[in-house]
């Protein structure tokens, strides 16, 4: 005999008491249909024992709780699920059950009533509950605190699932994802950088975890901790794009390896995501940039140059970084051309200001010839009076 029959017995026997052997029969008869997944005629058994029992008196008791739990689940696995709430309510409220509450909780959530399913899923303690009730439970609530717009129960609601189900990988990174969105930036990495590690081959946890390193390393003040928290984006970066090569993903892994200093990969990787859409202006943006943190300013002209042509450019953007390479390769009248262009007035101001010392250098420098010119003239000049007949001492 398993448990669900000694529950049926129990009960049976519980109601028996209450109202008869007459009106048991409707019971026995709900209970046939509802196992036969005739859930109409379940419903309709159950409802015609209640109205027996309030018939005789009223069927608030407690051994009537079951009635109206069963009744509730009938109008449930209808998809009546406004329908199934005020049973299940009654029977809540005649025997405090946690089966009960876990059907309730889901009725109004299918039915659309968040605030109300957060009031009783919230209340349920999860951890009592076997695995695949807690995944539902959490899941149910996710999408409540969402709809709802409590993103501080959301997180804790998904954190406690993170922390009862440590070795599922869904769990830790939807965690993950939501501390990152409230910029709980040392928490998301812990939770995706489990999820990425539990589910390798997941390219979504890799993206996320190598995004959340990428966000820490720009956060980061320490040099020494941006570069290895940068490494560590290139590392979780890679694998990411060994299992998907898109664009997006290049280019993240770009953007990790050039915070991670290491320009002649970035470069590389920029390259791949120009590559893979060849309208796109960022990937050849970063690509000059790589170049010039690298000090190859030469190579970094022709991207950025290319940059410029391509849709929905930054132009300002471009034109500032071509600025600094052509200040770098002290190509000032460009230089000065590219900050005008950029708006930048201190660094075209900057640039003229080292100009006109070039100038005034470069007069200085003429004017030091010239008199050095006319020096030598001049001793030349003296040289030959003092070779003229004559031009000796008297």
């Amino acid at each position: 005999m398993n448990m669900r029959q000694v529950i049926n017995i129990l009960t049976c026997l519980l109601l028996s008491a209450a109202v008869g052997s007459t009106a048991l029969a409707d019971w026995d008869e709900g209970v046939a249909a509802f196992e036969a997944k005739n859930y109409q005629e379940a419903a309709n058994q159950f409802q015609a024992f209640l109205q027996n029992a309030a018939d005789l008196g009223g069927a608030d008791k407690p051994e009537y709780a079951q009635v109206y739990f069963m009744l509730g689940r009938s109008m449930y696995y209808q998809k009546k699920y406004k329908e199934a709430i005020d049973p299940l309510k009654t029977a809540l409220k005649l025997k405090p059950d946690v089966s009960t509450q876990l059907v309730l909780g889901q009725a109004y959530y299918r039915a659309g009533d968040h605030k109300n399913a957060i009031d009783v899923l919230s209340k349920i303690n999860a951890g009592s509950l076997p695995q695949g009730h807690q995944t539902s439970i959490s899941n149910m609530l996710t999408h409540c605190y969402k709809e709802t717009g409590d993103s501080g129960l959301l997180l804790t609601n998904l954190e406690n699932a993170a922390k009862l189900n440590p070795n599922d990988a869904t769990a830790q990174f939807n965690y993950g994802k939501q501390a990152l969105a409230a910029n709980y930036t040392e928490d998301a990495i812990t939770a995706l950088r489990k999820a990425s590690s539990l589910d390798a081959n997941d390219p979504a946890k890799h993206r996320v975890y190598a995004r959340a390193l990428v966000q820490k390393g720009r956060e980061e003040r320490d040099r020494a901790a941006k570069l290895t928290i940068y490494s560590e984006a290139a590392a979780a970066a890679h694998k990411l794009t060994s299992l998907e090569g898109k664009y997006d993903n290049f280019l993240l892994q770009g953007e990790a390896e050039l915070g991670a200093k290491q320009y002649d990969q970035a470069a590389k990787s920029f390259d791949q995501a120009a590559s893979k859409d060849s309208s796109a202006w960022l990937p050849l943006f970063y690509l000059g940039q790589a170049h010039a943190a690298n000090e190859k300013y030469a190579h970094a002209v022709d991207p950025l140059k290319s940059a410029l042509g391509k849709p929905k450019v930054d132009e300002k953007k471009v034109w500032a970084q071509l600025g600094f390479v052509y200040e770098k390769q002290k190509n000032l009248p460009e230089a000065k051309a590219a900050y005008i262009k950029a708006g930048d007035s201190a660094g075209a101001n900057r640039i003229q200001e080292n100009i006109d010392i070039l100038d005034e250098n470069k007069g200085i420098e003429a004017q030091n010839a010239l008199i050095k010119e006319l020096e030598e003239e001049k001793k030349l000049l003296e040289a030959e009076m003092k070779a003229l007949p004559g031009a000796g001492a008297p």
